[in-house]
């Protein structure tokens, strides 16, 4: 049986760089997620595991090309359809296909 995966699109900053991943779910979050983000590349997160935004398409300016290469975010999934087990379906789909 085919699995259904839901549609986004992916922009990569980074390659593998880790074993793990952590996967972030986020829509207009505003100064909270970036506040989130400086913590975690604060504490060299970034460094140990590769960090995926699973976004369902923010327009609040929040995650800012720059700023998410600045904290070492490896790649930005953006969700086409909504909902927030569609974002982690993508986003599992996408992780547990590399090797």
């Amino acid at each position: 049986m085919e699995r259904q995966i839901p549609y986004y699109e992916y922009k990569e900053y980074f390659g593998k760089r880790n074993d793990y991943a952590l996967l972030i779910p986020t829509w207009n979050e505003g100064e909270r997620i970036r506040i989130e983000l400086n913590r975690l590349k604060a504490k060299d997160i970034p460094k140990v595991i590769d960090i995926f935004l699973l976004d369902a398409g923010s327009s609040d300016g929040s995650l800012d090309e720059n700023f998410l290469k600045e904290i070492g975010i490896r790649a930005i999934l953006t969700i086409k359809e909504k909902g927030q087990a569609n974002a982690y379906k993508s986003g599992f789909s996408k992780v547990s296909d590399e090797k």
